[in-house]
């Protein structure tokens, strides 16, 4: 399917401007296609139920396991849920192409609804004729929707082997959420800017994993024993937007109790993370995974397989830093 103008040239990465034109309202974006043809994406109304309908039943069983982790069709109650999700604090955007003669076809469909986790879930298909573009200004369009309603962040569990979905969140710089299930995926993306944020749900310690990937062999463990996990990738897969290798502060790192390293051995890039976060973010601590094989003068090294031990470490080195910042702050104050 043929992409349109507006494509040619573009940065990548560079999100579209949304429609602003209260007249078109709840449109968010409109682009002119080839032979005619008109492609919105807007808001989704309650008449847009039959064509919802008719768009997932067009789709192929592949398709409905990978959106829904189960081949069989959605109910109702599913749809119904699509054209509440505005008054349920999330939202659902539709792609309607518009033909030169006025007909309309629904080609795609994004969400994001209040679930289980801090943050909203989000959703996305799109019709087979129209992937390779269409998913990412889509997912744009999605994520610009979470933020103009507040939302700071979107999750998403991902199958491991759906990997054009992984590569649509991996381009947003996602961030792993602690866990071993090597089915599943949960991500985390920002809506504001490549980097996500914490949720600030009072769960603490939050420790920040860099580990080769994101997953991380502790995570589950740490989960389980009440502590915050996420799992960033590290240098290599996202070092032309990682703040800490560009000498500015991370706000993942920046709010993080302990920092958990895997650097791979003789990488110059994993050497100056470390460095990027002791002179960035130095306040958090920073400890070396017990897998890895480097050994870091003058760092912490984690317990390789003893999972109950990482985590009563972490809680100690996170409890150590805080009575320190507290005593330094103490002294600090009575010094003024």
């Amino acid at each position: 399917m043929e992409a349109p103008a507006y494509r040619q040239g573009q940065k990548e990465g560079c999100r579209q401007a949304p429609v602003s034109d209260p007249e078109l309202a709840p449109e968010r974006r409109r682009e002119e296609l080839p032979r005619g043809r008109t492609l919105v994406v807007r808001e989704a109304r309650p008449t847009d139920l039959a064509a919802l309908q008719g768009f997932y039943r067009e789709l192929e069983p592949e398709d409905i396991y990978r959106r829904f982790f189960t081949s069989r069709m959605p109910d109702d109650t599913f749809f119904e849920r699509l054209l509440a999700a505005s008054d349920q604090g999330g939202g659902c955007l539709v792609v309607e192409v518009i033909e030169p003669d006025g007909s309309t076809s629904l080609v795609g469909e994004a969400d994001h609804q209040p679930a289980s986790g801090a943050a909203n879930e989000l959703g996305i298909v799109v019709g087979e004729d129209w992937r390779g573009w269409l998913g990412r200004y889509l997912f744009d369009a999605l994520l610009e929707d979470a933020a103009a309603k507040g939302h700071d962040d979107l999750e998403a569990y991902i199958l491991a082997s759906n990997r054009p979905m992984l590569s649509l969140t991996r381009a947003h710089h996602h961030v792993l959420v602690g866990d071993n299930d090597w089915s599943v995926v949960r991500v985390v993306v920002g809506t504001h800017s490549d980097t996500p944020v914490w949720v600030d749900d009072g769960v603490r310690p939050r420790v920040l994993v860099e580990v080769p990937g994101g997953h991380w062999h502790a995570a589950a463990e740490a989960e389980r024993a009440g502590l915050r996990v996420l799992a960033c990738p590290g240098p290599g897969a996202r070092s032309e937007t990682c703040p800490a290798l560009h000498g500015e502060a991370c706000p993942l790192a920046e709010e993080a109790d302990v920092v958990v390293v895997s650097p791979r051995q003789n990488d110059a890039e994993w050497a100056t993370l470390l460095e990027a976060h002791e002179r960035c973010h130095p306040g958090v601590p920073v400890v070396i995974d017990g897998r890895n094989r480097a050994t870091v003068q003058g760092r912490v090294k984690l317990p390789a397989d003893d999972h109950e031990a990482i985590v009563a470490l972490i809680e100690t080195v996170e409890a150590t830093s805080g009575c320190q910042s507290e005593e330094s702050t103490s002294k600090g104050s009575a010094h003024e």
